[in-house]
């Protein structure tokens, strides 16, 4: 039957100790078990590594509450984000935000009055900037106090003295002498006033390129312009043309203007400018360096003429059959004088007043870099600078990591992806460079406003003239910055063509 033993002490401690092994061991796996069935159900259904957050301080200043508020609402937390992240961290935004512009709009006008209260204070100051600044706002808010007839009164007398200064038009003065034309002088006279606009051609910059292009103008929109011009003009010169002789100036004007706007569909593309130099009479060279500082005008020209270009649809029309310089051999001295001075005056109707002007709102889409410099200086946290340029680089290292991380891209898609990505240019708050004393008073130099008799118009039109010599010596990279009031308006957004993170204008109107 059974074996009977009687157990040593020694077997009684080896059970023990077998018995307690194996129950801790029945109990860690239960453990292990029951935290991996916690975990597998709370798990998303598409799964992350987790990272480390790197904390740099928490903000806990009203503003920074309310952001957090406002930015925990525009969640939409019965979407996935795994499925779809933007609707997920913003799909209730329309429901918290009835105008999408308001939040930028509202900052943009917390800066505008700050602008408003230092141009009120009218402080001296050594800097050309600030004092240019001070002359605008000055000169707006007095045209503000004058009646539209006196306004009328005072920018039709300018235009005329605009018109004597680039030289004369047969259509405004019954003694116009032929032999004082100078088709090159006349351009060159109206470059000098900074215009983009030359009536048969036009100059843009676009991609790191200057560009010549057509200049339209809609026959409707230049009758209407030509009888505006006249009746204001007309009135004020004592050696009118006869009316018969102004009806036949008027019809070979618009003439011209029809030749001119002929489409041509079968010739694209562009040519370098001293390609076409050679094949006609305008003197392009001399045109566009009118357009330059003059004290800088060598230099300008040296660095950007190898990035000027025609399109050549701006030359050739009828299908070939006719281009610029034929029209121009064809027409008579009398027109093309006729047409260059309307163009003009047209081209000037944007800077005349109608109504009040926000003066401000002036002085920022005017003197931008002034405008920035002087917020930069007495109003901006540096601080923020760097918060933001560090959240930006963030946003970028994460992007680099999904993109590497991703499985249905091919791997030289992944590496162009992220040089684009590293290779963006992003511009936070301001440029550097108007920190350093004098750097932006140096460029205002080229700005005249001594004349403290000079009108509202009047000024506005020797700005519009500095503008363009601080656009063209930023072209040439010898003015470090922009001229755009986007800096000085609370908003971004991304450049595709320039890959290039920037702010965005909207608050003032033009």
């Amino acid at each position: 039957m059974f074996e009977h033993y009687k157990m040593t002490e020694k077997d009684k401690k080896s059970n023990f100790s077998l018995k307690v092994f194996v129950i801790l061991l029945v109990w860690i796996i239960s453990v292990y078990a029951a935290i991996t069935f916690i975990r597998s159900s709370d798990e998303p259904p598409c799964k992350s590594e987790s990272l480390p957050v790197r904390h740099k301080g928490v903000c806990k200043s009203p503003e920074c509450i309310t952001l957090a508020h406002q930015l925990h609402n525009w969640r939409d937390v019965s979407v996935d984000p795994c499925e779809n992240f933007f609707k997920a961290a913003c799909g209730k935004y329309n429901e918290h935000n009835l105008d999408p512009e308001t939040r930028f709009n509202t900052k943009t006008g917390i800066v505008a009055r700050l602008i408003e209260e230092f141009l009120d204070k009218n402080l001296p100051s050594t800097s050309n900037s600030e004092n240019a600044m001070h002359f605008l706002y000055q000169k707006c808010q007095e045209s503000n106090k004058l009646n539209a007839t006196v306004i009328a009164e005072q920018e039709a007398m300018s235009q005329l003295e605009l018109i004597r200064r680039i030289g004369s038009a047969p259509i405004f003065e019954r003694n116009w002498n032929e032999s004082d034309f100078n088709l090159n002088d006349m351009m060159a006279g109206i470059a000098e006033l900074g215009r983009d606009q030359l009536g048969f051609f036009q100059f843009t910059v676009i991609n790191q390129y200057l560009v010549i292009s057509r200049d339209p103008i809609q026959s409707e929109d230049l009758a209407t312009g030509i009888k505006k011009i006249l009746n204001e003009t007309l009135r004020l010169t004592d050696e009118k043309p006869d009316a018969d002789q102004i009806g036949r100036d008027i019809q070979d004007v618009m003439k011209l203007n029809k030749e001119l706007q002929e489409p041509n569909t079968n010739i694209s593309g562009a040519i370098h400018l001293s390609t076409l130099q050679e094949h006609i009479s305008l003197d392009l060279t001399r045109i566009i360096k009118s357009r330059f500082d003059p004290r800088r005008k060598e230099e300008v020209w040296r660095r950007i003429q190898n990035k000027t270009v025609v399109l050549i649809d701006a030359l050739y029309y009828s299908n070939g059959k006719k281009n610029l310089e034929t029209i121009l051999q064809s027409s008579s001295n009398r027109t093309l004088v006729n047409y260059l001075m309307i163009r003009f005056l047209i081209s000037l109707e944007k800077q005349k007043t109608s109504g009040k002007d926000d003066c401000t709102g002036k002085v920022v889409i005017k003197l931008p870099l002034a405008a920035l410099r002087m917020f930069a200086r007495n109003h901006f946290d540096k601080e923020n600078l760097q918060i933001a340029s560090d959240m930006v680089e963030d946003v970028i290292e994460s992007f680099v990591e999904t993109i590497q991380e991703s499985s249905w891209l091919h791997e030289t898609t992944k590496q162009r992806a992220i040089k684009k990505v590293k290779n963006m240019k992003k511009v936070i708050g301001y440029p550097k460079e108007l920190e350093a004393p004098g750097t932006l008073d140096r460029f205002f130099e080229s700005l005249n406003l001594s004349d403290i008799n000079m009108t509202y118009f009047e000024t506005k039109i020797e700005i519009e003239r500095f503008r363009t010599i601080q656009s063209m010596n930023h072209f040439a990279t010898l003015f470090p910055f922009e001229s755009n009031d986007r800096y000085v308006v609370a908003n971004a957004f991304y450049h595709p063509t320039l890959n290039k993170l920037s702010e965005y204008s909207s608050q003032f109107s033009k």
